[in-house]
């Protein structure tokens, strides 16, 4: 290739001098015919052209795959080089190992034959698993050794006699459990069987047993409470005229007393004997005995009673009209507030079809009774009169 191009060089050397001289020499008769030399000249030299850049990129490529050649020659050659080093290298290790595992060549080349490339990793696997066991149980035993420390080793004759004692134990253990299994199931058929009589039975003494308790109330044979079948009795008509009483004892008392009967767990505890009463202050939330009142207050209580109880006998006997009641003093002992009080509930019955009746010498009464029976008493004698209002 290098002598192509040297060739293409001197032709084009030869070529552009050829084309100096005929431009300096112009001997041409005419111009067209020197224009046609001229286009012909060229032509050869842009051919010549052409040739030449053809042989230099060929000579291009050449180079460069001698370049390349070349690179690989001394690739190759260094790798020669590196591969009889690394054959030394390995050829002193085998050797090595054959004498550290004092194996012959021949004996190294029987076990080639008698084993393949697969029974090697086989043999691999198994030394790896065998190395892991190996491992775990160095581990186990280096971390049981911490466990016990400078624990004494144990006696095992004296815990395998523990142990046979223990379950000596639990063989007795569980034999009693077992009888009290079978002392259960029977017991359990047993109840079983008497549940529903004994529901029974229990229902019968239940009756009986309030029955019973009925029959001493009504006898008054109840321990600490001596009240006959009369005094219960009264006590529930007592507890209706306490009822209607009550509507007037607040008014009077504005708001301030009640009046409750004993309860009937007390009757019969000292004098009382179930028909006692108990006054209730709504001020102190408290109850307290009747003798505990006043004398104007005890007056309002009994006029209260009085009023219940009459109403209380003419709503349960309509063959029976109390049109008229009298009213003996009293008034003395109450203050002007509760006099003003009692006063009003009298005028609201009054002002019905009742007609009461006040006897008192109360001289401030005489302001709120309008229709009154005067009394005056002389050395004569005692004369009356009426004034109404």
């Amino acid at each position: 290739m290098s002598k192509g191009l040297n060739k293409a060089k001197e032709v084009f050397t030869v070529s552009k001098t050829n084309l100096e001289n005929l431009e300096k020499t112009k001997n041409y008769s005419t111009v067209e015919e020197a224009k046609a030399a001229l286009k012909s000249v060229k032509d050869a030299k842009k051919k010549k052209d052409e040739e030449y850049e053809t042989a230099k990129r060929t000579a291009e490529k050449a180079k460069e795959k001698k370049d390349h050649a070349e690179a690989l020659l001394e690739r190759y050659n260094n790798d020669i080089i590196n591969q009889r080093e690394e054959q030394t290298t390995r050829e002193g290790d085998y050797k090595k190992v054959m004498l550290e595992k004092d194996l012959p060549e021949s004996k190294w080349k029987d076990l080639t034959e008698k084993y393949s490339k697969t029974d090697t990793v086989s043999l691999q696997a198994k030394i790896d698993a065998h190395n892991t066991k190996k491992t775990a149980a160095e581990s186990a035993c280096k971390t049981a050794k911490e466990a016990i420390g400078d624990k004494e080793r144990p006696h095992l004759k004296e815990l395998e006699d523990a142990k046979n004692k223990t379950e000596d134990e639990f063989s007795s253990v569980q034999t009693i459990l077992e009888q009290y299994n079978d002392k259960y199931k029977v017991n359990r058929s047993a109840y079983d069987a008497l549940a529903p009589k004994m529901k029974e039975r229990s229902m019968i003494t239940e009756e009986y047993s309030r029955m019973d308790t009925l029959y001493s109330l009504l006898a008054g044979k109840v321990t600490g409470a001596h009240m006959d079948i009369e005094t219960f009795v009264q006590r529930y008509y007592l507890e209706k005229i306490l009822y209607a009483a009550n509507a007037r004892f607040l008014d009077m008392s504005a708001g301030q007393f009640e009046l409750r009967m004993y309860d009937i767990e007390k009757a019969g505890e000292g004098k009382n004997r179930g028909l006692d009463l108990m006054v209730y202050s709504t001020v102190t939330g408290k109850e307290r005995e009747v003798r505990t009142l006043s004398g104007g207050e005890s007056f309002m209580a009994a006029l209260a009673l009085a009023l219940g109880m009459a109403d209380q006998i003419q709503e349960n006997s309509a063959a029976i009209n109390l049109d008229v009641m009298f009213i003996d003093e009293g008034f003395g002992s109450l203050d002007n507030h509760s006099r003003n009080q009692a006063v009003k509930v009298l005028q609201q019955m009054a002002g019905g079809s009742k007609l009461i009746g006040i006897i008192s010498h109360v001289t401030e009464l005489k302001q709120e009774i309008e229709d009154q029976l005067l009394v005056r008493r002389d050395e004569t004698g005692s004369h009356i009169r009426w004034q109404n209002s």
